[in-house]
């Protein structure tokens, strides 16, 4: 079925190319941990400090916070973008990584980064006469979001993904607009379900993995979690990077 080799490809992607994966991923990521250690550690933020209230709301007093927390804010989608946007150029305009700083497109981060404002504005907007109706049903409101929210929300996430197209083409620098997007992936509704259920799955089987190697080894079990998390994540982008290539450019799923 075209969902499962649609899954198939983007983790085969990743798995082929975890060298440029490696290149790609990795700076970005060691930057966006280093400014969220070194900022935390100026206004003295720490995992105990974020469990223990008192501590915490000395933190917010003492000033700085806020700042600390915008740089937080402003540097992680930053890095994520940094990373992503280079993984869609590796694998659609084969720009290889030279050495192990990923080339900073400045230009396509921000267009990236506005293309997924878009996809944000109109996941809202179709989400809010959802809520507003579930708002005002009272007793009644749980069991309309089961027979009612339900299939609307698994209506909206396939809708995101016929529109989703838009970022791969922001990232190369093609201009592609909503409507384009959802004429390319016309009839694509069947494939993207199955892909959903696929990847679905697939995390629950993984997780149990993960929970019988934690059984036996938990060092192991975190070592495995880890390299499943990485990869999935990346997977989850080339997801995007197969369907632009699929349904715009009409490549072939090797």
């Amino acid at each position: 079925m075209l969902g499962w080799k649609i899954f198939e490809h983007s983790v085969m992607l990743v798995l082929r190319n975890w060298r440029e994966a490696l290149r790609i991923f990795l700076v970005p990521a060691l930057v966006a941990v280093a400014v969220i250690a070194g900022v935390g550690a100026s206004i003295g933020l720490s995992f105990a400090t974020l469990s223990d209230p008192e501590q915490m709301s000395g933190v917010v007093a003492e000033g700085g916070f806020f700042l600390a927390l915008a740089i937080m804010w402003i540097t992680l989608p930053t890095c994520a973008l940094w990373a992503t946007v280079s993984w869609h150029r590796f694998v659609l305009l084969e720009q290889y990584p030279q050495g192990w700083v990923p080339p900073f497109e400045l230009n396509r981060i921000l267009a990236y980064f506005g293309r997924g404002l878009l996809l944000l504005g109109v996941m809202f907007a179709c989400m809010l006469p959802v809520v507003l109706i579930l708002a005002t049903a009272g007793q009644a409101a749980g069991a309309l979001f089961f027979v009612v929210g339900v299939p609307l929300m698994f209506a909206l996430i396939v809708l995101v993904y016929r529109l989703s197209l838009i970022l791969p083409a922001a990232a190369i620098g093609r201009s592609l607009s909503l409507k384009e997007s959802l004429d390319a992936t016309k009839g694509a509704w069947g494939a993207i379900i199955v892909l959903l259920v696929v990847s679905g799955l697939v995390q629950v089987g993984l997780q149990a993995i993960i929970t019988v190697m934690a059984a036996l080894s938990p060092v192991l079990a975190e070592l495995f979690a880890l390299f499943i998390g990485v990869t999935m994540a990346v997977a989850n982008i080339s997801i995007l990077t197969t369907f632009y290539g699929l349904y715009v450019e009409g490549r072939e799923l090797g």
